[in-house]
C-alpha cells in the first residue's frame, strides 16, 4: 500500500493531523483517468510546427495536433507515415483551375446579370464564388494549375497575375473574398499537402497580401475583412515557406526563385521587406499604447488584428521630431528596438528565415556563361530594411557574440549545446550599410578600449611604461621595408588607435600623416618594381600576378612579406575608417568574404578572353576540334626576371601551364569543353595566385582576428567601406553644405561662403573631384554618403587677402580668406587643387 498525504482545509487544520487516503490498487490503476493521463505523456515527442518553427510536446498516436502558437493543424509523423505519400495527394478530375475556365464562368455570369439588370451583382456572381471555393480549398488542384510553358519556373506568372486582375476586375468584392477564405482554410489545415509547395507559391501572388500591410491599400482592399484573411494568408505562406530548408522540396524551390524574372524576385524580396516593417511597426504601436496607458493587462495583438490607418500614422509620427504630446510619443533619439520585444516573435523570425533564402538564391542569379536578364542579381542594398535601423544593435550585437563563449563554457560543464537567441546580426543582409558601420565602430572602440585599458594596467604591474597606441615611424624613401618592420615588431599593439610618424619631420598625428602614409605606401606597394600586382589593360583592373618577382636583391623584402604587409594595410585602413584608392574587381572582395566565384567574375578582369570562351561554348558544328585546336594548357606571361624564368622556354616571357593531368596532349572537345571553360577560370581565378592570396590573408585576418563585425559585410558592402562610393552622382555639394561647419566668423550666408558653394557647383565633377582630395585628402565618398563626410569652412583673417587658401586633411578643413571678389576666389582656388601634392607644392 503506497500513502498519499492529504492536509485539511484551511479553516479547520491542525498541524498535527494529516489525513491518510490510500492509493487504489495496482489491479485499478487501468481504470483511473490520472493514470491514462499519465501514460500518454510517456509516449510524448516533440514536434517541429512547419509554420511557427516551434517545437510541441504531442503525443505520438495522434495523427494531427494544433499548434498553440500560430493555432495551424499539421499532422505527426504517425499521420504522416500513413497519409502522406504522393498516391494519396490526386486532385480532383473534375477541377480545373485555368484562367480560360475562370474566363468562362465570368462570362456566363456577366450574361446573366446582362438578362436580369435588376439582380443583385453579388447573387449573380456566385458560380464564380463556388467555384473558387472549391478549388481553394483543394491544393492538389493547385498544385496541377498554371504549368509554365517553359522548365525555368514552377509557375506561369503571367498566367497566375492574369487570372486575380480578372478576379479584381468584377463589380463585386464577394468571390475574392469567398476564394481568399477557402485559402485561409487550406493553410490553417493543410494535411499532407505539404509534401508539396507550388500551391503555396499561387497564394504568395494573392494581390491584398501586400495590400494588407500597407495604411492605405490599393484595388479597393481597404475592407477589414479581406484585409484581415489576406493577413493571415501571408504569415502562414511566408512560415511554410520559410520551412522548406531542409525538406526533400528545398532544391525545388531553390531552382524555381533562380529562374524567375528580376521583377518578380525583387517585389517578392519588398514584400517580406514590408511585411517586417509591418511587424516592427506593431511594437512601436504597442509602446505608444502602453504610454498612453490604454493597454494594461491585456493583449492588444491577437493573431488576426491587422492594424487600421490611424495605427500607421501614429507610428510615423514617432519618428518625426516635434510632433505629438511630448509626454507620450516615442521620438527616434529615446525609442529603440530591444532584443526582448523581437527576438521571440515567429513572424519576424520566419521573415528572417525565408529573406535568408532569397539573399542566397540571389547570389547564385548571376555566373551564367549565358547570361539572362532573368537571371540579374539585386544589389545589396535592395535586401536592407531601413526600419531596422533604430534597433538597440549594441544588444543586438552582444546577443549575437555572446553565446559563443558562453556555449564553450556549458559544453565543458554539461556537454551540450545551448541555442543562441535570435538576432538581427545572424541575418546582415536586411541591415543597412550605414547601422553595420555603427556596429563595427562600436566593436572596434570595445577593442582599443580593452586594449589600451590592458596596456595601462601592463605597465603599473611591470612599472614599465607601455604605449596605448600602435605608433608607426617611417622613412618616406624606405616605406614599404620600415612599415614592415613596424608592423612585424608591435603585432600585439595593432588593434590599437594607429599613430604615424615619419622621420626628421615635425607634425602630430590627428588624422592628416595617418592617410598619408596610407596613401604613399599602397602607391609603393602597387609599384611595378615588386611585381606584387599586374594591371590588365583590357579591363583595367589589377589582379595578382602568378609569377610575381620573388624578392629584391637584398633580400629584404620577399614577395611573402609584401604580400603579408598588404593584407595588414587594408585591415589597418578599414579598423581605423580610411578609404583607400584600389583598383580591384568584385572577385577580388569575394574571395576576403570566402564568396564563391563564377565565370561573371572573370569575365569583368578579362573581357576580351571571356568573350571568345562564350564563342567556343556556343560553337556546335562538328568541325570544333579543327576550328580550335586546344588543348587543356594556358599560356601565362611571367613578371619574373629573365634569370627567374625557365631557360628552356622558346619564349622567356611566357610561361606554358597544363590545367589538367597530361594536358598538353588533352584536346578539348564538343563533350568536354565545358569542363575545359571551368579549368580555365578555376586557374586565373584561385590557383595560379593561391600563395599569392593566402599570405595577404594571413595580413588581413591578424588584424580582424578579434573583430567579429567583419562578418557582417558582404563583398560588394567591404568595398564601399574600402574605397568609399565611386559613382559621380553622388557628388551632391548641396546636401555637403547642409551638414558644414563654419568657424572664425563665417555663415552659411557669408558672402564669401556664398561665393565658395556657388563656384563648386558651377564645376565639373572632375574638379569637384578635385576639392575633395584637396581637403580630405581623398576624392572618395563615404560608404554612407557625402553627408557623413565632416566638412568645416574656415576663416582665416577679418582683412581682404589673396593668398592661397588653405586645407587641414586632418579635420577635413579648408581655411578661406576674406577675398574680394569671387574670380579671385576662384582663381585662387583653382590654383590650390591643381598643384597642390599631399602637403606641399610642387
Amino acid at each position: 500500500m503506497v500513502a498519499i498525504f492529504r492536509r485539511g482545509k484551511r479553516q479547520d487544520r491542525d498541524t498535527n493531523k494529516v489525513e491518510i487516503i490510500s492509493k487504489p490498487s495496482l489491479s485499478k490503476k487501468s481504470e483511473d483517468p490520472v493514470f491514462q493521463a499519465r501514460k500518454t505523456l510517456d509516449f510524448e515527442k516533440k514536434f517541429k510546427c512547419l509554420c511557427c518553427n516551434r517545437y510541441l510536446k504531442v503525443s505520438e498516436k495522434l495523427p494531427k495536433f494544433k499548434c498553440g502558437v500560430c493555432h495551424s493543424t499539421l499532422m505527426t509523423q504517425n499521420g504522416e507515415s500513413v497519409l502522406s505519400n504522393e498516391k494519396n495527394f490526386k486532385s480532383n478530375g473534375s477541377l480545373i483551375c485555368s484562367l480560360s475556365e475562370l474566363r468562362k464562368i465570368v462570362n456566363k455570369c456577366y450574361s446573366n446579370l446582362k438578362n436580369s439588370p435588376d439582380t443583385e451583382k453579388s447573387s449573380v456572381f456566385d458560380p464564380v464564388s463556388r467555384y473558387l471555393a472549391e478549388i481553394f480549398h483543394d491544393a492538389a488542384t493547385l498544385e496541377e494549375s498554371f504549368k509554365p510553358k517553359d522548365n525555368h519556373t514552377l509557375l506561369d506568372y503571367t498566367e497566375v497575375s492574369q487570372f486575380f486582375n480578372l478576379l479584381l476586375s468584377l463589380p463585386t468584392r464577394k468571390p475574392y473574398y469567398r476564394m481568399l477564405c477557402a485559402a485561409n482554410d487550406l493553410l490553417k489545415n493543410p494535411g499532407i499537402a505539404l509534401i508539396k509547395f507550388k500551391w503555396i507559391l499561387i497564394l504568395w501572388e494573392v494581390p491584398s497580401i501586400r495590400e494588407c500591410l500597407i495604411s492605405k491599400p490599393n484595388y479597393g482592399f481597404g475592407s477589414k475583412e479581406i484585409r484581415a484573411v489576406s493577413y493571415e494568408l501571408i504569415k502562414r505562406s511566408i512560415g511554410y515557406l520559410a520551412n522548406v530548408a531542409g525538406s526533400p522540396n528545398y532544391r525545388s524551390y531553390i531552382y524555381h526563385l533562380k529562374g524567375i524574372p528580376v521583377e518578380k524576385f525583387f517585389n517578392q524580396v519588398e514584400t517580406i521587406n514590408l511585411y517586417i516593417t509591418y511587424q516592427m511597426t506593431k511594437i512601436i504601436h504597442r509602446e505608444e499604447k502602453n504610454n498612453l496607458q490604454l493597454s494594461v493587462g491585456k493583449d492588444i495583438y491577437p493573431n488576426t488584428y491587422i492594424l487600421e490607418d490611424e495605427m500607421w500614422s501614429s507610428s510615423i509620427d514617432l519618428f518625426k521630431s516635434n510632433t505629438g504630446d511630448k509626454n507620450t510619443a516615442l521620438k527616434s533619439s529615446e525609442f529603440f528596438f530591444k532584443p526582448f520585444q523581437y527576438e521571440s516573435d515567429w513572424h519576424i523570425v520566419s521573415a528572417c528565415k525565408l529573406m535568408a533564402i532569397y539573399y542566397l538564391v540571389n547570389n547564385k542569379r548571376e555566373g551564367s556563361k549565358h547570361p539572362s536578364p532573368h537571371k540579374s542579381k539585386l544589389t545589396s542594398s535592395m535586401f536592407y530594411n531601413t526600419m531596422l535601423d533604430f534597433i538597440d544593435y549594441k544588444q543586438d550585437f552582444f546577443n549575437w557574440k555572446a553565446p559563443e563563449m558562453s556555449n564553450q563554457i556549458l559544453q565543458i560543464i554539461n556537454d551540450q549545446n545551448t541555442k543562441k537567441k535570435f538576432t538581427f546580426c545572424a541575418y546582415p543582409f536586411l541591415l543597412s550599410l550605414g547601422l553595420k558601420i555603427s556596429v563595427m565602430q562600436y566593436n572596434i572602440k570595445q577593442i582599443m578600449e580593452y586594449n589600451a585599458e590592458k596596456a595601462f594596467l601592463t605597465s603599473l604591474d611591470k612599472k614599465k611604461a607601455m604605449d596605448v597606441y600602435c605608433r608607426i615611424k617611417v622613412r618616406r624613401s624606405h616605406i614599404a621595408q620600415d612599415s614592415l618592420r613596424c608592423i612585424q615588431s608591435r603585432q600585439a599593439d595593432l588593434l590599437k588607435s594607429l599613430r604615424v610618424e615619419f622621420v626628421n619631420e615635425e607634425g602630430i598625428d590627428a588624422g592628416g600623416l595617418k592617410k598619408e602614409w596610407f596613401l604613399l605606401l599602397t602607391k609603393t606597394l602597387f609599384s611595378p618594381i615588386h611585381g606584387l600586382f599586374q594591371y590588365i589593360s583590357e579591363s583595367r583592373f589589377c589582379w595578382f600576378s602568378i609569377f610575381p618577382i620573388s624578392e629584391e636583391p637584398n633580400g629584404l623584402l620577399t614577395n611573402e612579406k609584401l604580400y603579408y604587409l598588404f593584407g595588414v594595410v587594408l585591415g589597418l585602413a578599414i579598423f581605423n575608417g580610411i578609404i583607400l584608392d584600389l583598383q580591384f574587381p568584385s572577385a577580388f572582395y569575394k574571395k576576403i568574404c570566402n564568396e564563391p566565384l563564377n565565370f561573371s567574375d572573370y569575365y569583368q578582369i578579362y573581357p576580351e578572353t571571356a568573350q571568345n570562351l562564350k564563342k567556343m561554348l556556343d560553337y556546335q558544328d562538328d568541325n570544333f576540334c579543327e576550328v580550335f585546336g586546344l588543348t587543356f594548357e594556358t599560356t601565362v606571361e611571367s613578371m619574373a626576371s629573365a634569370t627567374q624564368r625557365n631557360d628552356s622556354l622558346s619564349n622567356p616571357g611566357f610561361v606554358t601551364v597544363s590545367l589538367s593531368r597530361n594536358g598538353s596532349s588533352k584536346y578539348v572537345t564538343q563533350a568536354n569543353k565545358h569542363n575545359f571553360v571551368d579549368l580555365w577560370v578555376d586557374y586565373y581565378m584561385n590557383k595560379s595566385i593561391k600563395k599569392q592570396f593566402g599570405q595577404f590573408m594571413t595580413g588581413f585576418k591578424q588584424v580582424f582576428a578579434s573583430c567579429s563585425s567583419i562578418q557582417l559585410f558582404n563583398s560588394e558592402e567591404l568595398e564601399r567601406l574600402l574605397c568609399g562610393d565611386k559613382e559621380q552622382n553622388k557628388y551632391d555639394f548641396t546636401l555637403l553644405r547642409s551638414v558644414t561647419k563654419y568657424a572664425g566668423g563665417f555663415q552659411d550666408d557669408s558672402t564669401v561662403v556664398i561665393w565658395f558653394w556657388e563656384v563648386i557647383d558651377q564645376w565639373t565633377k572632375v574638379l569637384q573631384r578635385k576639392v575633395l582630395q584637396f581637403v580630405t585628402g581623398s576624392d572618395r565618398i563615404p560608404a554612407t554618403g557625402i553627408s557623413a563626410l565632416p566638412f568645416k569652412i574656415t576663416k582665416c583673417s577679418s582683412r581682404q587677402n589673396e593668398e592661397l587658401p588653405v586645407a587641414h586633411t586632418c579635420f577635413n578643413e579648408i581655411c578661406l580668406w576674406d577675398y574680394c571678389s569671387k574670380e579671385v576666389l576662384e582663381r585662387k582656388l583653382l590654383l590650390a587643387i591643381n598643384e597642390s601634392q599631399e602637403f606641399a607644392l610642387r
